[in-house]
């Protein structure tokens, strides 16, 4: 009736990738954003801080959502990230596209077409950034998980290195009469 159910968070690592991944991106919207010949004035810096924050909340979300419907064990965890990467870049790429199209006044079906094809250009490159630094992430905090299950586990071993025996129920209820 009391059930209590504890849900761990995504590791380090993941969430290190989120972020590196939306920050990213979101100089890569911002940047698409400006004219070329154009030195970057304040408005444009604001523009900046703009994506940055869409592309970070956008990706933590999406972290936060698969997050509730994953444990992040084993070959999960790449359907995962490729998903976060996905999805994350939906926001602040319409938010960018909308910007782009209204600034120069695009003809709308060459835009989409063309919006189309370099989201999907723009998907690559975010999933393998995030592919990089997630492994870059776990092989970085390997040695510190090993570390951690032998410690736990040598509070349990005997001095000839084995498991002690487990002690039936029973036998441990003889034991305190």
């Amino acid at each position: 009736m009391g059930q209590t159910f504890t849900k761990q968070r995504p590791p380090v690592y993941v969430i290190l990738a989120c972020v590196l991944s939306a920050l990213v991106f979101g100089f890569i919207c911002w940047n698409s954003t400006l004219r070329s010949d154009a030195e970057p004035t304040t408005r444009d810096y604001l523009f900046l801080l703009l994506y940055q924050s869409l592309s970070l909340i956008s990706y933590l979300a999406t972290l936060w959502f698969f997050g509730r419907l994953s444990n992040f064990h084993g070959t999960e965890i790449i359907v995962v990230l490729f998903l976060i990467s996905v999805f994350g870049t939906i926001v602040p790429y319409i938010a960018s596209g909308v910007q782009i199209w209204t600034t120069y006044q695009l003809e709308l079906g060459w835009f989409l077409r063309q919006s189309a094809v370099a989201w999907l250009l723009l998907n690559a490159g975010m999933l393998v950034i995030m592919a990089v630094t997630s492994t870059v992430g776990f092989l970085l905090t390997l040695p510190f998980r090993i570390g951690a299950r032998n410690v736990a586990s040598a509070s349990f071993t005997k001095s000839n290195g084995q498991m002690p025996p487990v002690k039936r129920f029973t036998e441990l209820r003889a034991g305190r009469k």
